[in-house]
């Protein structure tokens, strides 16, 4: 575990050393997602495309997920446990992240100008809170509640790798968190190859997530989810077949024979 993690749990731990122990949190170095974020590769770009033009029809269930990771990982799900979660009052200390889709009016500005940054709570207002990032900016939003009436959320870091007991092999996913995005994102992918070909040098990493699964288990309702230590993102993501739709899971580097198809595929929507 890194030393600005610890800092961070042991000023959570006790409150009461929080003002000593805030300055050695902001001036010790972080290695988040958001610094060391991958792009997706153009051979990565190339499969996206091929599952969005051959499996967009055919999501995986949550059984069908369920039985494929309890088979790689040699686990079951594990079940559920309640956890207390904290209300949505602000207090100084507290690690949140800004999130510009969900920001209101008056913070959406800065919620877009430090999106996704993780950020520690300076000051809390009687209408607006002060919060400092990693590389010394502060900024202010107004409200002090986190989720919609700030647009802040609370943040954990991503677990170390070395934590997770299901952190032994890198799989990749392609993953729509509403099902509805699925068909408009696929007219687009052949709508770009119709009207500027092949080499368009875009970025297709939207629905595409590759990482070390963290977590494989029960939600209260009964569901099997995971979460991935996604490299593409700078906080984990959840995948859920119920909620959203699964197109594609597998280990990385062991990806179906997919080229071949991929070229006839293009070439048919090129000529049509």
């Amino acid at each position: 575990m890194s030393l600005r993690k610890q800092l961070i749990r042991l000023a959570h731990a006790h409150p009461e050393m929080r003002e000593h122990l805030l300055p050695l949190i902001h001036s010790t170095p972080a290695v988040t997602a958001s610094s060391s974020r991958l792009a997706v590769t153009d051979e990565t770009t190339r499969f996206t495309d091929w599952v969005m033009l051959n499996l967009k029809d055919h999501p995986w269930s949550e059984r069908e997920m369920q039985k494929y990771l309890e088979t790689v990982l040699r686990q079951d799900p594990t079940p559920y446990v309640k956890v207390e979660k904290r209300g949505p009052a602000v207090e100084v200390g507290d690690l949140l992240i800004p999130k510009p889709d969900k920001a209101p009016p008056q913070n959406q500005d800065m919620a877009e100008q430090f999106k996704y940054l993780p950020c520690t709570v300076e000051k809390v207002e009687h209408d607006s809170v002060l919060v400092k990032f990693q590389n010394g900016q502060t900024a202010r939003f107004f409200g002090t509640a986190t989720g919609a009436s700030t647009g802040l959320y609370r943040f954990s870091e991503k677990a170390e790798y070395s934590e997770a007991s299901t952190a032994k092999k890198l799989f990749e996913c392609i993953y729509f968190s509403k099902p509805a995005e699925v068909e408009p994102y696929r007219k687009h992918v052949v709508q770009q190859y119709i009207e500027r070909g092949a080499d368009r040098g875009e970025d297709r990493q939207g629905p595409y997530y590759s990482g070390y699964i963290i977590n494989f288990k029960y939600t209260k309702d009964g569901n099997v989810i995971f979460t991935m230590n996604a490299q593409q993102r700078p906080y984990p993501v959840t995948i859920s077949p119920n909620v959203g739709s699964l197109l594609y899971l597998g280990e990385m580097r062991k990806r179906p024979n997919w080229e071949s198809d991929y070229t006839k595929d293009i070439a048919e929507v090129t000529a049509g």
